[in-house]
């Protein structure tokens, strides 16, 4: 997810307003592996730290004013933030979806082999599937 659509995703959900200034193309390269939700963190973190900003500014905070996410604010806080998973724990997690597929691959080639070999036997044998109960059939398809 990029933070433009994140952004976008988030407009809904009554965040504040972003300056004209705001460039989400430089804020995005700054936020490479971040995670939706770790950009949505962020969009609120940068809430936040407007909110402080207006209420803490010398000139007093006015009745009225509304605070809005300058460019400068929301890539203060994104060199602040760090993405919510290490790329050693990504490295991690995407070693064990690899182990999964390798598995699955290699269920549904087993799964292959016994159709080829349960074929050859039955012409072998001249034995016609159709004639076979399908308990029969399940148990032998699952090695029972």
């Amino acid at each position: 997810m990029d933070l433009s659509s994140s952004y976008e995703d988030t407009k809904d959900k009554s965040y504040l307003p972003l300056a004209n200034d705001v460039n989400l193309e430089a804020i995005a390269s700054v936020t490479e592996g971040f995670s939706g939700a770790d950009l949505q963190a962020l969009l609120s973190d940068a809430q936040l730290a407007s909110v402080h900003e207006l209420l803490e500014n010398e000139e007093g905070y006015k009745p009225g004013e509304m605070p809005i996410i300058s460019n400068k604010l929301l890539r203060s806080v994104a060199l602040r933030t760090r993405p919510s998973v290490s790329e050693s724990e990504k490295h991690r997690l995407y070693g064990i979806y690899n182990q999964f597929l390798d598995a699955k691959k290699s269920v549904s080639a087993q799964g292959v082999y016994r159709k080829k070999m349960k074929t050859k036997e039955n012409i072998k044998g001249g034995e016609d599937d159709h004639h076979r109960h399908p308990k029969e059939e399940t148990s032998v398809e699952l090695g029972r």
